[in-house]
């Protein structure tokens, strides 16, 4: 990371001493992707961790179905385990 870090300043150097105008543009439009990378990030952020929880859940009721498959073949639950797994997986 701070080899690109010390890549970047020396990008920088070399396009002041090409050109200080393309500079300016370089130094305005930089802070802005900085910016839209540290927004973006976060909101994904949010979003990748509703889905991971929405993904775990469906992984606990298939645990709990395999784990639970003699007592519910017992007392005679398969529909409304069925009914349970589809509302989870169609929620995912």
């Amino acid at each position: 990371m701070i080899e690109n870090i010390f890549e970047i300043f020396v990008y920088i150097g070399f396009s002041i001493a090409l050109s200080g105008y393309l500079s300016l543009i370089y130094l305005f439009f930089i802070p802005l992707v900085i910016f839209l990378i540290i927004h973006g990030s976060k909101k994904t952020k949010d979003h990748y961790k509703k889905t991971y929880q929405s993904l775990d859940n469906l992984n606990q009721v298939i645990r709990e179905n395999i784990i639970g498959v003699k007592v519910v073949r017992t007392f005679n639950l398969e529909d409304f385990q069925s009914l349970r797994y589809d509302n989870h997986h169609k929620q995912w």
